[in-house]
């Protein structure tokens, strides 16, 4: 099963360009509801987890690191 995307203008589905089915294909629509920025979040969160216990001393250090790289914009 092959999957590809498109949207619906006057209760037709326009597909991404490039597509070409074949006339009298069987097709299922899927509608993906978007996600919220909470939901973006986190699903970011999720995929990029961090593998080690993170202390707060190791979180203050990166902290500060962060800083001294943009100390530049902090000042404006």
């Amino acid at each position: 099963m092959s999957a590809y995307h498109g949207v619906v203008h006057n209760n037709t589905v326009i597909l991404e360009p490039g597509v070409e089915l074949p006339e009298g294909a069987a097709v299922q629509v899927r509608v993906f509801e978007p996600t919220s920025e909470r939901e973006h979040a986190f699903i970011r969160v999720l995929q990029n987890r961090i593998p080690h216990s993170v202390g707060m001393e190791e979180i203050i250090e990166e902290d500060k690191r962060a800083r001294e790289e943009k100390a530049d914009r902090w000042l404006l």
